[in-house]
């Protein structure tokens, strides 16, 4: 599986690799910084599952989804949150987000959530 990671935290780029690694040796994960950075990743890597910072611009934040979604429509994309801000999720999930997980609560839950996200693809 490919998975993508679109975070501006390098902590949390970084965790969240290692998290990857440890529970699903089978997963390549691409990781991208900045907007453009994650434009130019998945065009080159087609990315089965992306994992998206909310912390982005409300713009780059929706305009990101709408590009993974052209790329492959069918592309799980999570959506990850330390805060609620009913407006903008209603936005990421009208552009097409899937799911949304708390990054203080749900964080370690998250390999799961993508292994059971992949076997209902197939």
């Amino acid at each position: 599986m490919k998975l993508l990671i679109v975070n501006r935290s390098v902590q949390i780029l970084v965790r969240l690799e290692e998290i990857f690694w440890d529970t699903q040796n089978s997963t390549t994960v691409y990781k991208a910084e900045t907007y453009d950075q994650a434009i130019k990743q998945l065009n080159e890597n087609l990315p089965d599952v992306v994992l998206l910072d909310f912390g982005f611009p409300a713009k780059q934040l929706t305009d990101l989804i709408i590009n993974i979604k052209k790329v492959n429509e069918k592309t799980p994309v999570i959506v990850l949150t330390d805060r609620l801000d009913n407006h903008l999720q209603q936005q990421c999930e009208a552009q097409g987000a899937n799911y949304f997980v708390d990054i203080y609560y749900d964080f370690e839950k998250l390999p799961g959530l993508i292994h059971m996200i992949v076997a209902g693809k197939k």
